[in-house]
């Protein structure tokens, strides 16, 4: 399968990003607590605050310290804990920042998808159907999503994540949607792959965006049967050279040397598109600085932005990679 016709020519410049909501403590209750490929996992939490104004790209920043239930007994009823560095290996100190990767607004429910990657994120995986989680959200800009042009995600990873809430929101506005991922190898993906893609030459696409209406095609390192050997770069080389690829408006999310190669790759294509940041982050709330990344201010001069605030979604000419 080609390139989709696209039924509208958008070449305007993106705008800002989707701007920020006031932001909410909740409370959430886990639905539901699912392991997910490569060592990832899926919580699905019911906080209809949260689910009523999180937009794609934005994030929650989320306390991993065990369940509020837990938390708030310990606090009545203390016992002897080690002190100093012991007690910073057992216990996270700040909070995660974790972008939404499904939202349901009628049902009032948002969904997570992360790796486990350290003692955050792992305790974060133990917490069970019905424990409540300490959220704080939705924080940081999103996607801008009021364009009308067919959409190009870009995903390497655990990128997908917030990509998939994306394609959601674009295929709901119904703007026809492609997805090209990367990934080092199925096993290491947090997504289930299916073989009924016929995009760019392969048999290979990601089942939910199948799923959803979205057509994708995924790149492997390993080169397994039915995807495209080597990196996502590789995939959307020939997507470009494909007519009616300038017409595409592109959203990128992964490893920050691969957005740094595929934004520089869609700029000299002409296209427009939006790229979403993954810093380390302290406070999540642009106070203590910890997350910044150099933007370009007008002209030559380049500033320090705060992805937490500033972003995370910042348009790919604003970034110096």
């Amino acid at each position: 399968m080609g390139i989709p016709k696209p039924t509208t020519n958008n070449q305007q410049p993106a705008t800002a990003p989707a701007g920020r909501y006031s932001m909410l403590q909740e409370n959430g209750r886990v639905m539901e607590s699912l392991p997910a490929y490569g060592n990832h996992h899926i919580l699905r939490i019911h906080a209809p605050d949260i689910a009523a104004t999180i937009q794609p790209g934005q994030f929650l920043h989320i306390y991993c310290n065990g369940p509020v239930e837990r938390i708030s007994d310990r606090t009545a009823n203390p016992a002897p804990e080690p002190s100093g560095l012991d007690r910073l290996q057992r216990k996270p100190l700040l909070r995660r920042p974790i972008s939404v990767f499904r939202r349901d607004s009628a049902e009032g429910e948002i969904s997570v998808l992360f790796r486990q990657a350290g003692l955050g994120t792992e305790t974060l995986a133990v917490y069970g159907a019905g424990d409540k989680v300490d959220m704080l959200g939705p924080l940081g800009r999103g996607f801008d999503t009021k364009g009308d042009a067919p959409a190009l995600l870009i995903a390497g990873g655990i990128g997908i994540a917030p990509l998939t809430a994306l394609a959601a929101e674009l295929l709901g506005r119904g703007r026809p949607v492609t997805v090209l991922a990367g990934m080092r190898d199925a096993a290491s993906f947090p997504l289930l792959l299916d073989n009924s893609s016929t995009i760019l030459g392969c048999k290979a696409g990601i089942a939910l965006m199948c799923e959803m209406g979205a057509i994708s095609a995924v790149a492997s390192e390993a080169g397994e049967s039915g995807t495209h050997p080597g990196l996502v770069t590789g995939l959307l080389e020939m997507f470009l050279e494909q007519d009616g690829a300038e017409d595409y408006e592109a959203f990128v999310c992964g490893p920050g040397i691969m957005m740094s190669r595929v934004s520089a790759m869609l700029i000299e294509a002409g296209l427009q598109g939006q790229a979403l940041l993954e810093e380390r982050m302290g406070c999540g709330i642009g106070a203590c600085m910890a997350c910044v990344c150099r933007t370009r201010a007008e002209g030559e001069e380049t500033e320090y932005s705060r992805v937490c605030v500033d972003g995370p979604v910042f348009d790919i000419r604003e970034v110096v990679w």
